[in-house]
């Protein structure tokens, strides 16, 4: 990010991840947030040249409520992605070919892409081998449902509300068709 001149440095863009993956795990749909260069003057999240940034929380109000009535809020309108900078270009020019940027939306000065995040979905695949599937069905329905993973979280300590309680909404176990290669 730094080459491509949209931030000056990973501690001063605000930078957050919807989730962690371990080395070697793919993550699918990734969801990043950060603040970057614009070529806008205005909008929801813009910070103007030379600005603090102190009063966006009261601008991006403003600019969220000055929605049109009835209009998905977003944070994202037409308008927004075709006068900013090319940012799925300039990014997908410097990544390797396996990582790709695809989207791309403005957002209000607070927005934290971890916390932020309503759900998640998973896929884990393992070799065949000698599986047994009705075993590993039977004990991913144990997991169905609101439970407390508190020793599978990162928790902040400086936030003594935060919930370690998650809720699993579906979790199933079924093997690949035999001409899937890989995943």
């Amino acid at each position: 990010l730094t080459k491509t001149c949209l931030i000056l440095s990973r501690e001063t863009s605000n930078y957050s991840r919807c989730a962690r993956t371990d080395k070697g795990v793919s993550a699918l749909g990734q969801v990043v947030g950060l603040r970057v260069r614009s070529k806008l003057l205005t909008g929801l999240g813009v910070v103007p040249a030379g600005g603090t940034g102190e009063d966006l929380d009261l601008r991006d109000k403003q600019w969220w409520l000055a929605r049109a009535e009835g209009e998905a809020h977003t944070g994202c309108s037409i308008e927004d992605v075709n006068d900013e900078l090319p940012y799925l270009q300039v990014l997908n020019a410097v990544l390797p070919p396996e990582i790709r940027a695809t989207a791309w939306c403005p957002v209000e000065k607070g927005f934290n892409a971890r916390f932020a995040c309503t759900g998640r979905s998973y896929r884990y695949f393992f070799s065949r081998g000698d599986l047994d599937i009705p075993a590993m069905k039977e004990a991913a329905s144990y997991l169905i449902g609101e439970h407390d993973f508190r020793n599978f979280c990162k928790t902040d300590t400086s936030k003594p509300n935060q919930t370690t309680n998650r809720r699993i909404i579906e979790f199933d176990v079924a093997p690949l068709d035999d001409d899937h290669e890989g995943g």
